[in-house]
């Protein structure tokens, strides 16, 4: 054996125990997950009384609430709304006032319910951040609205500091939400909006002489992210837009339909990077660009689900007339000739980045 060569120790028994800071930084790995945080951390947490130590005395570890409910409950007792109370008791006393992260889906929809539910999110109103809501239509009423004509008390007034919502109807067919006779509560820094099976008409209503309005639905002013997911009327959608000036990001559904009115001048949205438009089996008429004025747009995607032939002028139009720099663009289901794309190509110079899906 080389003599220059050290001899490594030998060594029995465990190996030293892990330091409280890199536990810490385990878990807080593990708690990303948020779908399924507090399975995670209460099972690595029965490793032993120090990790146990750890997981029970980092705030960070316990912000997120997920439940999924299904079928029909014999009495209110026992139905999920009410269980769900013990779990915001837990989550708002550990995290200690940090802000929380609330998925709920449920597919109950008797009226006795939705109060124990209701209170649940008022006792939480004041520190979730990140809400999203799956529910039929008398659930979301109770969970969101907070004056409504007819109801016996207002619900829930104020989420100080909800930033991202995320609202999907399981009843798509139904009226959800409108301004004429509801609104939700104060929202002072909600910037992420998704609305899935709800539609915008009557969100943001025209001004009719005789139509009560109570106040606007949601904060349009102050949002930078809007995801619509439901087929619309490009009217309903552009009153919608017009009062979203701050958006960075946003996508729509529209609903082609012949016939439809379409605005009337331009619509400027001077931040708007992103823009992602699906539409509907029909025509994609041209007028849907023509109103819109966007210089900040980097990145257009169009979904053209078994429509006509689309009219890359229009397009073409657009760009120009906003004198944006569109650098990337996505045609998916869209129906044009090999000439057509070399003529629209042709008019897009800034283009960095095309993606063709059919």
């Amino acid at each position: 054996m080389d003599p220059k060569k050290k001899k490594l120790p030998n060594t029995t028994g465990p190996p030293p125990p892990l330091s409280p800071e890199l536990i810490r930084e385990i878990f807080l790995r593990l708690a990303l997950d948020t779908a399924n945080q507090r399975q995670n951390i209460r099972a690595v947490s029965l490793v032993c009384k120090q990790w146990a130590h750890v997981a029970y005395s980092t705030k960070e570890l316990w912000t997120a609430i997920h439940h999924t409910f299904h079928n029909a409950q014999p009495t209110p007792e026992a139905s999920p709304a009410f269980q769900f109370m013990p779990s915001v008791n837990f989550v708002t006393d550990m995290a200690r006032g940090l802000p929380l992260e609330i998925n709920w889906k449920s597919d109950h929809n008797l009226k006795s319910w939705w109060p124990p539910f209701n209170m649940a999110l008022e006792r939480v109103a004041k520190e979730v951040s990140d809400l999203t809501l799956d529910l039929p239509r008398m659930g979301m009423i109770h969970a969101i609205q907070h004056k409504r004509r007819g109801q016996e008390r207002p619900g829930i007034s104020s989420w100080p500091r909800l930033e991202k919502l995320k609202l999907r109807s399981q009843d798509p067919r139904s009226a959800m939400l409108d301004s004429f006779h509801a609104t939700t509560g104060d929202m002072p820094r909600l910037v992420d909006l998704s609305l899935v099976n709800i539609s915008v008409e009557n969100l943001a209503p025209r001004y009719e002489p005789g139509a009560q309005i109570v106040e606007p639905m949601f904060p349009w002013w102050q949002l930078v992210r809007l995801q619509l997911s439901r087929p619309d009327l490009i009217m309903d959608i552009a009153l919608v837009l017009g009062r979203c000036h701050a958006l960075e990001d946003c996508s729509f559904y529209v609903k082609l339909v012949r016939g439809q009115e379409f605005p009337v001048g331009e619509l400027l949205l001077p931040d708007l990077r992103r823009l992602a438009v699906c539409a509907s089996r029909g025509v994609l008429d041209g007028r849907l660009f023509d109103f819109l004025v966007l210089p900040a747009l980097e990145s257009l995607s169009l979904r053209h689900m078994g429509c006509e032939a689309l009219r890359p002028k229009a397009v073409i139009n657009m760009v120009s007339r906003s004198k944006c720099t569109l650098k990337e663009l996505c045609l998916s289901e869209v129906e044009m000739s090999e000439k057509q794309y070399l003529r629209f190509l042709r008019n897009l110079p800034t283009l960095e980045d095309l993606t063709v899906v059919h």
